[in-house]
């Protein structure tokens, strides 16, 4: 068993490094939903891939649709696209525009449909730290001075942010729900 999975090698190995997997038989069959495709009209299924579950059209190769997370709030770069919930190839969650290839809208930061009563950017981002939830300013770079936050590059052209921001207010906490 390795790594990726139960696999077969060689007995030669070193000097033959061939391996085949075991588990390539164990594919788990699509999911039919009720759900048609927004593009072509055909029914939606529930699919299986390396990154995990998404639903998208039985219609593929003709038809690429996947369905998203949106989060129902409308992109505040473009006012076109909605963010929508993604995954990076690494498996950590960012939010960014529908209109990806026209808008490069991300936030690693949950945004909120929120003024910001001091600078007046169009949102604010949620962020969980270890001290509890932080509604805070995007322009704000003193949110979580405990945590090391890494050095963004600049692209060519790119100029340092001037707008920046101190508003910041902790979270409201849910009230816990009784089950009777």
């Amino acid at each position: 068993r390795g790594r990726f999975g139960q696999f077969m090698a060689c007995t030669g190995y070193p000097e033959c490094k061939t391996t085949r997997r075991l588990d390539q038989q164990k594919k788990v069959p699509d999911i039919p939903l009720d759900e048609k495709c927004p593009k072509c009209g055909r029914n939606m299924v529930l699919r299986h891939g390396r990154f995990g579950e998404f639903t998208s059209c039985s219609g593929y190769p003709e038809c690429k649709y996947i369905k998203q997370n949106y989060i129902g709030m409308k992109c505040p770069e473009c006012k076109e696209g909605d963010l929508a919930e993604k995954k990076a190839r690494r498996g950590n969650i960012f939010y960014g525009c529908s209109n990806y290839p026209n808008c490069k809208f991300t936030s690693n930061y949950k945004p909120i449909e929120e003024k910001c009563p001091e600078c007046g950017s169009p949102y604010l981002i949620e962020k969980n730290l270890k001290s509890g939830t932080v509604i805070s300013c995007p322009n704000n770079r003193k949110t979580a001075p405990e945590e090391d936050v890494p050095k963004r590059r600049k692209k060519k052209g790119e100029q340092e942010s001037t707008v920046k921001c101190d508003y910041s207010r902790a979270a409201p906490t849910p009230e816990p729900s009784v089950v009777a």
